[in-house]
């Protein structure tokens, strides 16, 4: 079973990760549904699109994100809007 991110943990959270359909904006949530994630920050016809599952260790290092500013916002929100972490289209 996942373990609440920014939990004390040996192992990684599991998190889900989505992407705004016409903006280079992500977010991770911990609803593999994304139904948490605000709509508010997106256009009126933006939603948001699974990309893939992501195993986030708090203190580890990535691209573009904090992963404790995640871990916490995780945490406390259960969604982390984290702008787009690999540059890519």
């Amino acid at each position: 079973m996942p373990q609440e991110p920014g939990a004390a943990q040996a192992g990684p959270a599991r998190v889900f990760m989505f992407r705004a359909s016409s903006r280079r904006l992500c977010a991770l949530s911990v609803d593999p549904t994304g139904g948490n994630i605000p709509r508010h920050s997106l256009g009126a016809e933006d939603e948001w699109t699974f990309v893939r599952v992501l195993d986030l260790l708090v203190g580890e290092l990535r691209s573009g994100f904090d992963p404790d500013e995640v871990a916490r916002a995780l945490r406390e929100d259960g969604y982390a809007l984290i702008g787009e972490p690999f540059h890519a289209d």
